[in-house]
């Protein structure tokens, strides 16, 4: 059977095909790249003796968490766009469509009085959002996912009937139940388990925090809400 035959449209192989045939129509890039900008840094890559000096291990760190807080937006956005599709119909700048994106914006960190957007434009020096340690700041974020969760189909009557109130044994409670439904309506959209706000505390104590990730020694405590993926 020839291959690419009888898929179906919509399945995971379709979209696989679709994304190959994406990738593969990009020109590619013949000029050579000397140096890349990477925040407030400059970092020249002449040689490799260049890259093994000025690619440090915190700037390596920094990388790492950087795709972690990005992907972890952008899932989000994703998911909401897949399970609450009339909410992004309406056109980019109207004044609906920018209100669902404020609902998503406020599970996000505040950095200088106002929740983040879509993409990091910073590396914070604090935990924040739902990376936070404090449970009284992370519960605000919890609360703010809780909201979002709530419109998408078969949110369960635990969610919607959960207590509210400001106290620290119940907001654990109501963390595990709405990160639990968001880990496990992730992996059923997407086929996948989704990935996870991360502290950047973390990167400062794991003296290789890419090596931890990419190698998965890190993973376990990486984010103290992404464990509730396994309840």
């Amino acid at each position: 059977k020839e291959k690419g035959k009888n898929v179906k449209p919509g399945s995971r192989a379709d979209k696989g095909r679709q994304e190959h045939e994406f990738f593969a129509s990009l020109p590619l890039r013949t000029e050579r790249v000397n140096h890349v900008a990477w925040l407030d840094k400059e970092i020249r890559l002449n040689t490799l003796e260049d890259v093994e000096r000025e690619v440090t291990q915190e700037v390596r760190n920094e990388v790492v968490w950087e795709l972690h807080e990005l992907n972890f937006r952008l899932e989000l956005l994703l998911l909401d766009q897949a399970l609450s599709p009339e909410e992004w119909k309406h056109p980019a700048g109207s004044e609906v469509r920018m209100q669902r994106e404020q609902v998503l914006r406020r599970v996000f960190p505040v950095v200088e009085g106002q929740h983040s957007g879509f993409f990091v434009t910073a590396i914070p020096n604090v935990d924040g959002g739902l990376a936070s340690q404090d449970w009284r700041e992370r519960a605000a974020h919890v609360l703010a996912l809780r909201t979002v969760v709530l419109s998408w189909p078969n949110c369960p009557s635990s969610i919607v009937n959960a207590c509210l109130e400001m106290e620290e044994r119940t907001m654990r409670d109501v963390e595990r139940l709405v990160v639990g439904h968001y880990c496990r309506t992730f992996q059923s959209v997407f086929g996948r388990p989704p990935y996870r706000t991360c502290p950047t505390s973390f990167c400062i104590a794991e003296p290789d925090f890419a090596r931890a990730f990419l190698w998965g020694s890190g993973r376990r405590c990486l984010t103290r809400w992404y464990v509730h993926l396994s309840l």
